[in-house]
């Protein structure tokens, strides 16, 4: 019984350690895309954090705050109400397989638009098996504007 005794003192001197840890935690905070900024898509300018040098890296950030072409991540996801406009340089041409997966914070009011400004998105597949250019893999809330 005493050794029961002792376990349970531990146990409890543990828990009260560890609400003790997160009571005194600093909470973390994500940043993310912000429907108050225009972002763009465009190859011939570098990186920042408006600009996306290629679609997949807008998408990657949007979703999970990874980038890939060198610009500073945004953290994913979107922050405000209203819609969040990316604006593609105009006449570009892309060559990329692109995925899109839902990014938290869209809904029927706060969409993504991708005004494509008649830019060209392309992608010759080799694998039959996945021939998409762009997939929208369970994202709803885009809108794709002359693209």
């Amino acid at each position: 019984m005493t050794n029961l005794y002792n376990i349970n003192r531990i146990r409890a001197i543990l828990l009260g350690f560890v609400s003790i840890i997160f009571a005194f935690s600093p909470s973390i905070t994500k940043a993310s895309l912000s429907t108050g900024t225009i972002y763009t898509i465009d190859n011939s300018i570098a990186a920042s954090a408006t600009n996306y040098t290629t679609f997949q890296a807008f998408f990657n950030d949007l979703w999970n705050g990874s980038r890939g072409d060198g610009g500073p991540s945004n953290g994913g996801g979107v922050t405000g109400s209203g819609d969040l406009i990316c604006n593609v340089a105009a006449g570009a041409t892309f060559n990329e397989q692109v995925t899109v997966y839902q990014a938290s914070g869209l809904s029927a009011s706060t969409r993504v638009i991708i005004k494509g400004n008649l830019a060209t998105l392309t992608f010759n597949a080799t694998n039959s098996s996945i021939r998409h250019t762009i997939w929208m893999n369970g994202a709803d809330y885009y809108t794709f504007d002359s693209l």
